[in-house]
């Protein structure tokens, strides 16, 4: 948590090593921010149509929707 404040939260330490674009763009293999209490942001990746990522028991996936943010690491 120390960490991600330093570089100024999840979406700013994300976006400094990849690249932002519209969630609506957003491929399979591509970076996704959800709202998360904690972290503010939660990554998981894309899949097609949900995303996949560390949940509390294991990986946990959640509709396409819930993206705010996405990031690709192509550019």
């Amino acid at each position: 948590m120390r960490a991600l404040r330093r570089l100024g939260g999840m979406e700013a330490a994300v976006s400094a090593r990849l690249t932002a674009i519209a969630p609506a763009l957003a491929q399979r293999g591509d970076i996704a921010g959800v709202p998360d209490d904690m972290l503010g942001l939660r990554l998981m990746v894309v899949e097609g149509e949900t995303l996949v990522g560390p949940g509390d028991n294991g990986n946990c996936r959640q509709k396409r929707n819930a993206m705010t943010h996405a990031w690709s690491g192509l550019e």
